[in-house]
């Protein structure tokens, strides 16, 4: 079973940042109503990356045998229904699980209640009713999230398009 994960299509993503507000605000203590009532700062767990010219939306992929989780001397992380997700009351801001993350997903950010710095990535907004907020917010539908099921399904039929296409160019180079 694969585990879910938010698929980003960067022919879409326009780089506007809603999706990296919308994290931040989605996982703070106190509900958030207007930017004026925000007091403390912004962590968003998903990173908007601009290159030659693309935009695109980069998170944690919850891998299936996560090295994170694997690498975390304190087993901070876990997998629950198909998502990787960090305690971070038993993380002890080691930085292994960032340094062994091939995605560079994962980063450090500073407790301020508890005075110390915890592992911090996507958990898919778990508990929040409406999915991930990051989803919600983009206007442009960059963003959308996959259970194991329709990723299973997306591989298969992308797998079925290249056999097709490798199917036509044996047929146009036998009828040359």
């Amino acid at each position: 079973m694969f585990n879910s994960l938010i698929l980003a299509d960067p022919r879409n993503c326009t780089g506007c940042k809603a999706c990296e507000v919308a994290c931040a605000i989605a996982h703070m203590e106190k509900p958030v109503l207007t930017a004026g009532t925000v007091t403390e700062p912004l962590y968003s767990r998903v990173f908007v990356v601009k290159s030659g010219g693309a935009s695109l939306s980069v998170r944690c992929r919850h891998c299936e045998d996560a090295p994170c989780a694997r690498a975390c001397p304190v087993g901070a992380i876990t997998q629950k229904n198909n998502v990787v997700l960090i305690n971070s009351d038993k993380c002890i801001g080691c930085k292994t699980c960032a340094i062994v993350c091939p995605f560079g997903s994962i980063e450090l950010v500073y407790k301020e209640k508890e005075h110390k710095v915890v592992a911090h990535k996507c958990d898919l907004c778990e508990g929040r009713p409406g999915g991930p907020a990051c989803v919600e917010a983009c206007s442009s539908r960059a963003l959308s999230l996959l259970d194991g099921n329709s990723l299973r399904n997306l591989i298969q039929n992308h797998r079925l398009a290249s056999v097709q296409d490798l199917m036509n160019w044996v047929h146009i180079h036998q009828s040359a």
